[in-house]
């Protein structure tokens, strides 16, 4: 009756796309950066257990495809648009950021569009490498970088983002391989988005 895939398999992928929305309209609207970036977070925490929920559902090939797609095209809007959006409404809005955030697109997509090549050769299988820094590690980097504008001066931290910006694009891109050790990525970064989570709260609340 729908075109697309509505079953277990992709609807944690789909509740952090809401997420990232949710994160732009409270950037955007509410003026709240601080909240959005929890968002940004969440949508993270939906990332990493998403393809492992799926690998654990009987799947055709069809469907296999469709969720590497999905995933794809989710991580694009949550991992680069949405931290785009953010820094854009705490004002980084000078020409040389515009092209940051140009890069960070660029690179980001190529990288994903390199991902879905490499994987759709493993049949919906994990990897056990990835390639080049991925797109959703900006779950956890630019939490983190927020934070050190409370002990940083406002033209010191305009710098050192800008800078930490043009480096995610690069090694975004930049081939090197990173062992995907699910032993212990799932509990840190579990642990670390809650105590990101912890110190958001008592900072803007």
């Amino acid at each position: 009756m729908f075109i697309g895939k509505w079953n277990k398999s992709v609807i944690l992928t789909y509740i952090g796309l809401a997420f990232a929305i949710t994160g732009m309209y409270i950037a955007i609207v509410l003026e709240r950066p601080g909240i959005a970036l929890l968002c940004l977070m969440a949508a993270g925490v939906c990332d990493m257990f998403d393809g492992k929920i799926a690998r654990m559902c009987k799947r055709d090939k069809e469907e296999i495809a469709f969720g590497i797609e999905l995933d794809s095209l989710v991580d694009v809007v949550c991992f680069a648009i949405l931290p785009i959006i953010i820094y854009i409404s705490l004002g980084f809005t000078k020409w040389y950021n515009l092209v940051s955030y140009i890069l960070l697109a660029i690179c980001g997509i190529a990288r994903l569009g390199y991902f879905n090549v490499v994987t759709a050769t493993k049949d919906g299988k994990a990897i056990k490498y990835y390639e080049g820094l991925p797109i959703t590690c900006a779950a956890i980097t630019f939490p983190v970088l927020f934070l050190f504008h409370y002990v940083m001066s406002e033209q010191v931290f305009f710098v050192f983002f800008t800078i930490v910006a043009y480096l995610e694009a690069f090694f975004n891109v930049f081939k090197f391989k990173l062992k995907k050790s699910t032993k212990w990525i799932y509990p840190v970064f579990s642990i670390g988005a809650i105590i990101l989570a912890i110190i958001y709260a008592v900072l803007i609340w």
